[in-house]
């Protein structure tokens, strides 16, 4: 729930009023990021 609120408050616009959506949208966003190829350089 801390999170949530934290995002809450970084953008008033983009508000989450359920913890079931706020944890939808932050697994399909950690999921994403998590399959992003990386390489070394």
């Amino acid at each position: 729930m801390q999170m949530m609120t934290k995002w809450n408050k970084l953008h008033p616009d983009h508000t989450y009023l359920h913890r079931s959506n706020f944890t939808r949208d932050a697994l399909a966003a950690k999921k994403k990021l998590l399959s992003i190829p990386f390489t070394w350089s």
